[in-house]
Order: structure tokens, then sequence, then C-alpha cells
């Protein structure tokens, strides 16, 4: 296994846990435990924060080792094709998540102002799982001998 699939399946993990942990935070705080409400968000941030630090560190946890050849013009041209895969979906993705309110609640309706946030948070979510699984399905389609 390569750099690029160990931190694509990091990626994956990362966000696997992040989801989990996600749902026990909402259901930590829809529950009638009581927590006072400038905790509420600061529960959410440090879950959403503390997940994402191996992501954003990847590159450091897998590092390049001196000597070797890090990547080759297959490793650099799956890399091209995951990023233009992955940034597809998030348009596209981007483009229905901020139009579907407008649909839903008609031109003259409103929308929570914390759903842009929800939404860049799904976007980001959606372009590095989108990504992390091109990366691995390239790589599989080439065999163990070209890796």
């Amino acid at each position: 296994m390569n750099r690029a699939q160990k931190i694509a399946w990091l990626n994956l993990t990362t966000i696997t846990i992040f989801i989990i942990l996600s749902g026990v935070v909402a259901w930590v705080l829809t529950s009638n435990i009581q927590i006072p409400q400038p905790y509420r968000e600061l529960l959410i941030v440090a879950t959403i924060a503390v997940l994402m630090l191996p992501m954003k560190f990847a590159r450091l946890i897998f590092r390049k080792k001196p000597g070797q050849i890090s990547h080759d013009e297959r490793d650099e041209l799956i890399r091209k094709k995951a990023t233009l895969i992955a940034y597809t979906i998030f348009w596209f993705f981007l483009v229905a998540a901020c139009m579907t309110p407008f649909f839903l609640a008609g031109p003259n309706g409103s929308v929570p102002s914390a759903l842009t946030v929800w939404i860049l948070l799904g976007g980001f979510l959606i372009l590095k799982v989108s990504a992390s699984v091109t990366i691995l399905i390239l790589y599989s389609l080439g065999g163990k001998e070209n890796e």
C-alpha cells in the first residue's frame, strides 16, 4: 500500500468516526441531559476540530521516505482523476444543497443561517470521501503489482 492509499484510508476512517461521534453528540444534545447552551456549541465545534486533525496532518503522519521514489506518472494521473471526480461530485452537491432550501421555502421564505455551515461541512466531507474512494478504486484497478 502506497502513501496515497494510506492517506485515503485515514480520511475514510476519520470521516466514519466523525459521523458516528456526531450522531452521539446529536443524541446527547437532544436528550434530557442538561448541558448549558455555550457548552453545547463548544461540544459541536470540539468534535469537528478534533476529528478533522488527522485529515489535516495526514501528509505529516505518512511522510515521504528519504531515498525512495514517492510517486510516478501513474500516481500523478490517479491523483488528478480523483481530484476531478471529487470536485465534480462536490459541485453537484453544492448546487443541489443551495437550491433545495429555495425550492422548499419558496422565494419569500427564509432558512436558518446555520444551514450554510452544514452545507459547507457536508460538501467538505463529500469532497474527501469521493476523492479517497476514487483513489482506492483507481489503485485497485491496476492490481497489486502496480503499487
